[in-house]
């Protein structure tokens, strides 16, 4: 049975922040820190996971809204400590918070709104059936 979906699920995970993920690699030549797209990436992934605990069989989640303040540069190779943990539930809109501390200071805050999705192979059908051209009627949340 899935854990309850309740304020304060949390999860902490933590990283070294691989070459591929630096600015210099994302086209910013020459610049060797852990990328913004790449911290923010990471982030929302950690918001996901945080909520997989509480999701039913067939469940799934997806981004709508990212709001994350990328506050200190991180050398490529250094410890990163991110935590998420859920703030705010509005019926299937999930607002996770996120924070991330690398071995020396908080390098970013904000938060993440995630929304669970009843059926995901119902979601991805429908999201096969726009690739192929086919109109459907926009869901309304």
């Amino acid at each position: 049975m899935p854990a309850k979906l309740e304020l304060g699920l949390s999860l902490t995970r933590e990283l070294t922040v691989p070459p591929e993920w630096s600015a210099h690699r994302m086209g910013n030549p020459g610049v060797d820190v852990f990328s913004t797209p790449a911290l923010v990436g990471w982030l929302d992934v950690l918001a996901h996971e945080c909520l997989l605990p509480a999701l039913e069989a067939g469940q799934g989640t997806v981004g709508t809204k990212v709001v994350v303040n990328h506050l200190a540069a991180t050398p490529i190779g250094m410890r990163v400590r991110a935590t998420a943990r859920v703030a705010a539930i509005d019926g299937k809109r999930i607002q996770v918070d996120v924070e991330a501390h690398d071995e020396q200071e908080q390098i970013a805050s904000g938060f993440i709104e995630r929304y669970i999705v009843g059926s995901m192979p119902k979601f991805l059908e429908r999201v096969a059936a726009k690739a192929r051209g086919e109109r459907h009627e926009p869901r309304q949340r």
